[in-house]
């Protein structure tokens, strides 16, 4: 079947500090790991009617997070920052690329290209934001107030 993943592996590391360390007292960092293999696809240049022959690349994750909370007073300050695909994979989209007649040749004959629609050369379009299911490497800043 076409969803079939064999494997999947998920890991979270998390370490609280003890409060009463100067500095990095109270903070808590996390780490969340994730790999999949590859789903099957179907590629059959011989027209034997293989089925689901293939398999996309595997796909790997890692988050983080880091907490340090603040007491002023009553209030309760946490501020944090997170880091999404730290490992800066690429995870291109099942359908839109592996089930697709232009993309699915184009990922077997030319994969370095396969990011770039080129139907109408010279005229070039970049297919990141149709073929990726993921956002690069980025990170969020924040504050959590409770009072």
């Amino acid at each position: 079947m076409d969803y079939d993943r064999t494997h999947k592996i998920v890991a979270n590391i998390r370490y609280l500090t003890p409060k009463d360390l100067p500095i990095i007292g109270d903070m808590n960092f996390s780490l969340t790991y994730k790999y999949l293999t590859g789903r099957p696809y179907t590629w059959d240049v011989t027209g034997k009617g293989l089925k689901y022959n293939k398999r996309t690349p595997d796909e790997t994750d890692l988050r983080m997070r880091v907490e340090k909370r603040v007491n002023v007073g009553k209030t309760n300050i946490t501020f944090y920052v997170e880091g999404f695909n730290i490992l800066n994979e690429q995870v291109y989209n099942y359908s839109r690329t592996f089930n697709n007649d232009l993309n699915t040749p184009k990922w077997e004959n030319e994969r370095e290209v396969v990011l770039v629609y080129d139907e109408y050369y010279p005229y070039t379009t970049d297919q990141s934001v149709y073929l990726l299911t993921n956002l690069p490497r980025h990170f969020r800043f924040g504050a959590v107030v409770k009072f």
